[in-house]
């Protein structure tokens, strides 16, 4: 069933109006098409992915100094406490040693004897190193792996125990 017409505006009306069934939308039958000139360059989603690709990397590079920098820093201060530790306990056996005998042990070879055997890696030492008689007094001997030297010195020559880094 079609609406009623309007004969006035019959006038004001080129063709005539097709009938529309019930529940259609009168309209265009074609969609209309975009107006300006045509999109060139790359998709939208493209330059985003690029963006957020550049961005990422930058940040990864950020971090990834952080992390270097913050590894090396806990690595020298774990060295550092290990070195201490082997100094504090020889020093410690030493006071021990100056108690019980009342004089203090003569001048020790170092361990290792060549900085090179420790020079980038660890030296595991052997019980014959530690044959001294200021070693065997203070009751110091490091059986673990390390990577410093140690050197114990009498008072005579007014130089404490010491200890060496390798020259890396």
């Amino acid at each position: 069933m079609s609406p009623p017409r309007d004969p006035e505006l019959d006038e004001f009306i080129d063709e005539p109006v097709p009938p529309v069934a019930p529940g259609a939308k009168r309209g265009p039958s074609v969609a209309p098409t975009p107006s300006g000139p045509p999109r060139s360059g790359a998709p939208t989603w493209l330059i985003v992915v690029a963006i957020i690709g550049v961005v990422g990397l930058v940040l990864l590079g950020v971090l990834s100094s952080l992390a270097i920098y913050g590894v090396r820093r806990y690595i020298v201060q774990a060295q550092l406490a290990e070195g201490r530790n082997n100094v504090t306990a020889f020093a410690q056996g030493i006071t021990h040693c100056f108690a019980e005998t009342e004089h203090l042990p003569e001048t020790s070879s170092r361990v290792p004897a060549d900085l090179a055997m420790i020079a980038a890696k660890k030296y595991q030492s052997a019980f014959r190193d530690w044959s001294d008689e200021a070693f065997r007094c203070a009751e110091s001997v490091c059986a673990s792996p390390s990577i410093f030297s140690i050197n114990g010195c009498s008072t005579r020559e007014r130089r404490p125990a010491r200890w060496w880094r390798s020259p890396t």
